[in-house]
């Protein structure tokens, strides 16, 4: 049987004796890439989760109350949680399985059993983290050893000796990764793609995750080491390789989450998995799953003065807002009637900035459902008006216009995050722009 590869979770060096890997911050589910299955469709979009996990064809969602929400392919019962569902602490999943790790430090494991990966060892207990792979588990327990299961046809379950000193785990296609307290990556399992061939020097990483023939490595300098089967450029981590927090790899594909908040994709795209969704990210969890990609971002509609914006509440209270909540957008428009004119909505309008972030210039495109005045203004952080980019009556269609990266006086902006508004006759859009110089 050919062995494919499910999205891993983060996995973050946590110490041995926390049981848990998911994050104190909820967020909602932001989900782009294949959707056959319905992967990315997000049953609430209002549904705030601590902690989500891309598996093959089928997504996982951990509430913070300890129960499992999943949607996507469910032909093995992989999206039918098991009762009691409360109690979870950590997710994971794979090919057509999915597992859980409830606050007990016991394991359940759900969905098509092939290779006994439903099988957990005894005890069924003192575990800390799991992950899972294509058909094989790995599971972290208190005294820092791992204990795999499933299939072990090149040894990706066969955990070599000495098993002591582990901090975290990666399940992959056929491989293993073992992430020690020393910060060294272990990598066992199937090696022709170089998928084990961790690169020197094998320090210094707090994180590892597994592709299907590949693996990534974060460095405690917020830089991406990538390694194995790169015939799809999931090894290639796009420049400026800083400033990452967290690492996820999908089957083909790879995900970094910058300390901003922003998403960095790469590798196969067939499927619009790399496509990042262009709107404020906010995000604090990734995870890649097999062609699909999902995180948790903290964004929600604000209500400002003249228009519905998309932004985390912090910012829209440095805008001088009123935030509706996390997972509410602007279309339906939630603002008072007097804020947009009824019957507007942000989908009549579109607009994007390149590069975003950016050290100063911004190329600026636009379009217009009809024609119409258009104001195009820039805001600081604090609400301030930068600059008046532009003003005027356009005619439907596309539109490119530059900014300088100056305000109204000619002088150069610093760093930071502004707010560029785009408002017309009836209807508005915003977009955030990171300027990092």
């Amino acid at each position: 049987m050919k062995t494919t590869m499910l999205g891993i979770l983060v996995l973050l060096a946590l110490p041995a004796a926390q049981p848990t890997l998911a994050s104190d911050v909820q967020g909602t589910a932001l989900s782009w890439g294949l959707n056959d299955e319905g992967q990315c469709a997000v049953p609430d979009s209002y549904e705030k989760f601590v902690a989500v996990a891309g598996c093959w064809s089928h997504t996982l969602g951990l509430r913070s109350e300890g129960s499992i929400l999943a949607w996507g392919e469910n032909g093995q019962g992989e999206c039918d949680i098991p009762e009691p569902n409360i109690g979870f602490v950590a997710i994971s999943g794979g090919r057509y399985y999915s597992a859980g790790l409830r606050a007990d430090s016991s394991i359940a494991v759900w969905g098509g059993c092939p290779y006994g990966v439903c099988d957990i060892p005894e005890p069924n207990a003192d575990f800390v983290q799991i992950s899972g792979g294509a058909w094989h588990v790995l599971a972290l327990r208190a005294d820092s050893t791992i204990s795999a299961w499933g299939e072990d046809t090149h040894g990706e379950s066969s955990v070599p000796d000495p098993n002591e000193g582990y901090v975290g785990v990666a399940s992959g296609g056929a491989h293993s990764y073992g992430l020690k307290a020393d910060g060294s990556i272990i990598a066992w399992g199937y090696h022709g793609v170089g998928a084990c061939d961790v690169p020197e020097p094998n320090s210094d990483f707090v994180a590892v995750a597994a592709g299907a023939s590949h693996g990534l490595g974060l460095k405690a300098d917020g830089s991406i080491i990538a390694w194995g089967y790169n015939n799809e450029g999931q090894c290639d981590v796009p420049e400026p390789n800083s400033g990452f927090v967290a690492i996820s790899a999908g089957a083909y594909h790879s995900l970094g989450l910058k300390a901003d908040g922003t998403i960095v994709a790469w590798g196969r795209d067939y499927s619009g998995q790399c496509v990042v969704p262009d709107q404020p990210h906010n995000a604090v969890w990734i995870a890649a799953g097999g062609y699909h990609s999902i995180a948790l971002s903290q964004t929600g509609a604000c209500c400002l003065s003249a228009y519905c914006l998309r932004c985390s509440g912090t910012e829209c209270t440095g805008y001088g807002g009123t935030f509706e909540g996390m997972g509410h957008i602007c279309d339906p428009n939630p603002c008072p009637t007097s804020a947009v004119e009824e019957g507007a909505s942000d989908r009549t309008l579109s607009m994007r900035a390149t590069p975003n972030p950016s050290t100063g210039a911004v190329m600026i495109e636009y379009a217009l459902p009809r024609a119409t005045p258009v104001t195009i203004e820039v805001f600081d952080a604090a609400g301030r008006l930068v600059r008046r980019i532009e003003e005027g009556e356009r005619p439907a269609g596309r539109h490119v216009i530059a900014w300088d990266g100056r305000d109204d006086r000619g002088r150069e902006i610093g760093s930071g995050i502004y707010l560029l508004s785009l408002v017309t006759n009836g209807a508005a859009a915003g977009l955030r722009v990171i300027i990092a110089k």
